[in-house]
């Protein structure tokens, strides 16, 4: 059996709702999770399938530990750091689970890509050299993807995972997770881990997974102004994406807006051209 998991704040909670919905026509035979500091505010969501848990049952380290353990400059991406360390928690106390899928909270995925557990899914809009440098620190035989793996979304396989905390871990020395907060707290060091490069690379070595380009676009949130969340759900679809998410955190920067502007009028002469929305 399989687990779903979408680890997610109150913010979130309209994309976790919608995605439910999707993922439950892929997945009818497996399990879901909701794993977030806010449980009351998912609780609707529950279902014979669905459950929502705290996130205080999955913690290795805490935030305040995360944040404490960082040099002063980096002490403001402590809830970056921390949600990427909670994921390979969760999937650490996932035992009686084949394969573990974690997905972003602020991601919508519209094609059946989702479905290949199998898939190494890459993504050619990012590449952040520093993610690999680390990779070679502690994997040096590895080979390394010529593309990088953060696509919002990503199946994990609970064995094999095991297999590569316990590489991690210095024969027993550190925790993998001291081991990552080691790596992330250097002074003067760029930001150095990801989750999702980490496994994707190791799986790429010791699977002969598929590897397979998703279509993605990561700021959906920038149309909020001028479609409703229904409308570019539509759009995106129109336009083939594999993947979208709004991640409203971000800032934006008076160029974005001018190009979202832009992109709006385009879009609106291919939707007349179409005849949709």
């Amino acid at each position: 059996m399989k687990l779903i998991c979408i680890p997610a704040t109150v913010n979130h909670l309209k994309y976790v709702d919608y995605t439910l919905k999707l993922l439950s026509g892929y997945f009818p035979n497996d399990n879901f999770i909701i794993v977030t500091p806010e449980p009351v505010a998912f609780k609707y969501l529950e279902s014979n399938v669905v459950v929502v848990k705290n996130d205080i049952e999955y913690l290795d380290v805490t935030q305040e530990y995360v944040r404490e353990a960082l040099c002063e400059k980096k002490k403001v991406l402590y809830k970056w750091y921390y949600q990427q360390l909670l994921k390979y928690s969760i999937i650490a106390k996932s035992q009686k689970y084949s394969d573990v899928l974690i997905m972003d909270a602020d991601t919508i995925p519209l094609s059946n890509f989702i479905v290949n557990i199998e898939a190494i899914n890459l993504n050619t809009t990012e590449y952040h050299k520093p993610y690999f440098d680390l990779l070679k620190s502690h994997f040096p035989d590895q080979k390394l993807l010529t593309k990088s793996a953060i696509v919002n979304c990503m199946w994990f396989n609970v064995s094999l995972f095991n297999e590569m905390i316990q590489s991690l871990e210095d024969n027993g020395s550190r925790k993998w997770y001291q081991v990552i907060i080691d790596d992330i707290g250097k002074l003067n060091e760029s930001n150095k881990f990801s989750e999702y490069e980490t496994y994707a690379n190791y799986k790429f070595n010791k699977t002969n997974a598929k590897q397979v380009v998703l279509k993605i676009f990561r700021r959906a949130d920038l149309f909020n102004d001028y479609y409703s969340f229904e409308e570019i759900i539509k759009i995106a679809g129109l336009f083939k994406f594999d993947l979208i998410s709004f991640e409203d955190n971000h800032s934006s920067s008076l160029l974005k807006k001018v190009v979202v502007f832009i992109l709006v009028i385009y879009v609106k002469i291919k939707l007349l051209l179409n005849n949709k929305l």
